[in-house]
């Protein structure tokens, strides 16, 4: 697949799929559309506790929807920052949310380690910058709000942020 503007490193380098027409079977017990994280974890768990789902995808290769577009990242905590979560559904459910996403990175290190898959897969934390004073403060918040809630957390002010590299 040629390289583009927006395209993640898996969409990029990801190996060749046949193309060719599947005849699909008239009936399946369990089928699933799609063949991104969510899809297949689902096919995988099912297959793991005896059924035989089938999975239908549209794309050419697996992972070449919205998973492929994000490159495959496996994200902690809601799509929100923090305060804002809590502000919008509370600090339990925002809680929640959090450790859901702490729980669904542990399931990922099982299941490769589980499957002898070679995944390069590594756990490195996140960086959220702000470019506007109001997201300065509402990260500030989401830092003091995890840290509060158990979760760790720092807060980095400009010049501290610039030693990353």
């Amino acid at each position: 697949m040629p390289a583009r503007i927006n395209s993640s490193h898996w969409l990029q380098t990801a190996p060749d799929f046949s193309s060719d027409a599947v005849t699909l079977p008239a009936r399946a017990e369990i089928a699933i559309l799609g063949a991104g994280v969510m899809a297949s974890a689902l096919a995988y768990w099912l297959a793991r506790r005896g059924q035989s789902p089938l999975a239908v995808e549209r794309n050419p290769i697996p992972s070449a929807g919205a998973t492929g577009r994000s490159g495959g990242l496996h994200a902690t905590g809601p799509n929100h920052a923090y305060a804002t979560a809590i502000e919008r559904f509370g600090r339990a459910s925002a809680r929640e949310i959090f450790a859901a996403t702490i729980l669904n990175q542990q399931l990922l290190e099982d299941v490769l380690a589980r499957e002898a898959i070679d995944a390069d897969y590594a756990v490195t934390g996140f960086l959220s910058l702000a470019a506007r004073a109001d997201e300065v403060e509402t990260l500030r918040a989401s830092a003091r709000e995890l840290s509060a809630d158990g979760f760790p957390a720092e807060g980095l002010d400009r010049d501290a942020a610039g030693g990353f590299e």
